[in-house]
């Protein structure tokens, strides 16, 4: 196998331009791991304070309904924001693979 002193200039910036997009490549997926681990703690807090406030029987007052109905809105918004970084992800990471 030939050297990097032997290669051309040309050949030379293709290994550049590899490594560059195989860093991207790896950043992109560990971003979508980091994505995913945020959505799984979110998901299981989540899951413990609701069963807290629906088991707890306080939910008599208008009040505690609404604010309820704002945290599953609020959840919904952030499960919606994650899912999109992760087909952001995906489409990048598709691109990378058929390369």
């Amino acid at each position: 196998m030939a050297g990097r002193q032997e290669l051309t200039k040309g050949e030379i910036l293709l290994c550049h331009e590899f490594d560059q997009a195989w860093e991207h490549y790896r950043h992109n997926e560990t971003t979508r791991s980091q994505y995913l681990g945020y959505f799984f703690a979110l998901t299981v807090g989540s899951a413990a304070f609701g069963t807290q406030a629906v088991n707890s029987r306080s939910l008599s007052s208008a009040l505690d309904l609404l604010l309820l109905g704002a945290f599953v809105l609020t959840f919904a918004f952030l499960t919606g924001f994650v899912y999109l970084g992760i087909r952001k992800a995906a489409v990048v990471l598709t691109h990378y693979e058929s390369v």
